[in-house]
């Protein structure tokens, strides 16, 4: 019963977060679109920017439903059992993996308010050390997972 009521809520915050998304997306690629909107710098360059974060987002969306899927099935299929912990480690690896680089591309796209070598300085270091959190969950939920994965096989 815990996992439906894990399910439900995760669904409804990534049906609302896949709302916003496709509406902000829509929105900014109707002023790209348009010559007299895009004819603004000022608009244009806060639509492009728009459009930059939302195409690295939706990526997290899709985990956050995929990983709300895999303990979907997990609780209700008759011999899939996998360990919860090591998927909870694995998705956290993915998320905080691509977390990281996300948020080193959208550092490494500010250089008109800092300077270059600021926005690369904080694009390594973002990327580094979620990176290097996300590897470190994943191989640690892989190797909680292997001793279920090798009972299968």
């Amino acid at each position: 019963m815990f996992e439906l009521t894990f399910f439900v809520p995760v669904l409804i915050v990534a049906g609302v977060w896949g709302f916003f998304l496709l509406n902000f997306a829509g929105n900014n690629q109707r002023i790209l679109d348009d010559d007299i909107l895009s004819a603004n710098e000022k608009q244009r360059k806060e639509a492009e920017s728009s459009m930059r974060v939302i195409r690295l987002m939706t990526p997290v969306l899709v985990i956050v439903v995929a990983i709300a899927v895999i303990f979907l099935v997990n609780a209700y299929h008759p011999f899939i059992k996998v360990s919860v912990e090591g998927v909870a480690l694995i998705a956290g690896g993915l998320f905080s993996t691509y977390l990281g680089w996300a948020l080193g591309m959208i550092f490494r796209g500010l250089k008109d308010q800092m300077s270059e070598k600021d926005s690369k300085l904080c694009s390594r270091v973002f990327m580094i050390s979620f990176m290097g959190t996300g590897i470190i969950l994943i191989a640690s939920g892989v190797i909680a997972c292997i001793p279920q994965l090798a009972a299968y096989f």
